[in-house]
Parts: structure tokens; sequence; C-alpha cells
């Protein structure tokens, strides 16, 4: 499947730079800027593929398993139902106000909510998670938030370099002593 993807970004690329040199040709440097344009739509495709953490809820207190996947520009929930029935729901990261890990004996549950729509934020929920892994999800999504907020580009890091500061950034005061 990422065989898939890099090859047709690349088929892509071969069509946008033809059509490029066709019409620079015959207009001069106004297309200049569809390029770039190209380039960042690429870049953020790139970011996409690049899965930081995914967590599946605890099998025997949910017969089928929901997923949470974050990248580097969104949070995936994804819903199973009965016969392959599934629920999947997208949120950017700029669109999370508030991220809240509510823990148990056992097992703990994870509230996103999101804010695209102001006045009637969303909350989803998902529930059955191991304690240690809702906690980690919760603050590397405050660490992407905050890094979004900042402006800061993530594309040029290793995997670990940025699980590590970005839970780093999201962590609650003495919350690491609580592991």
């Amino acid at each position: 499947m990422l065989f898939r993807k890099k090859h047709q970004l690349e088929a892509i690329q071969l069509i946008k730079d033809e059509e490029d040199d066709k019409k620079t040709s015959n207009q001069g440097s106004v297309y200049i800027g569809k390029s770039e344009t190209l380039e960042k739509l690429q870049k953020l495709a790139g970011k996409s593929e690049n899965v930081l953490l995914k967590i599946r809820s605890i099998f025997p207190f949910g017969l089928i398993p929901d997923t949470v996947t974050v990248d580097e520009n969104k949070v995936n929930i994804i819903k199973k139902y009965w016969l392959g029935a599934e629920n999947v729901h997208s949120i950017l990261i700029e669109d999370i106000t508030s991220v809240t890990v509510n823990t148990g004996p056992f097992m703990a549950s994870l509230d996103i909510i999101d804010s695209t729509n102001i006045r009637y934020p969303i909350t989803y929920r998902i529930r059955n998670l191991n304690i240690r892994n809702a906690l980690i999800a919760r603050s590397l999504i405050q660490g992407l938030i905050a890094a979004k907020r900042e402006g800061v580009d993530l594309s040029f890091c290793e995997n670990k370099d940025v699980l590590e500061c970005l839970e780093i950034l999201g962590q609650v005061k003495g919350e690491a002593n609580k592991n």
C-alpha cells in the first residue's frame, strides 16, 4: 500500500510537471506558485503516512476493539461494529480543543473534543483502553496541539525523537511520577 501511494504521488508529479512546462512556455512565469502548492501538498501527504501512535481497546471488555491512530496532522478514531461495519472519524489536530483521560482501577477511556463547529463541539469517547496507552495518547495529542499552535514542522525529525519531545511537551506536571 505504501508503494502504491508513493507510485501514485510520483505519477501525479510527472503529470503536473508536464502541465507546468506547457503552461510556462506559453505564458512565462505566471504558474510558478502552482509547483510550490504541489510540493506543499506532497509534504502534507507524507506527514499523514507517518503514524506516531496506534492503540486499541482491550479485547475481552469490548468484543470488537476500537482503534485510535495519531499522526502529525490528525487523529483517526475507528469504531467497529458487527458484520464488518465501522465508523471512521478523522479530527485535525488544529480542531481538537481538549483531550481527557478517565482512569479506573484496570482500564481508561479517552475523550477527544472536536471543535470544528465551535457552537456544537463533538466529544468522541474511546473506552476500555490500557491506562498507560491512554495517558501516552493524551500527552502525545496535547504535545501535537502545542507544536501546531507554535508552527513547529515535525517532518524533519525522527519518529522516536518526535515521540519523546511531544510526550514531554504534553505531560501534566507531576504525571511522570505516577507512571
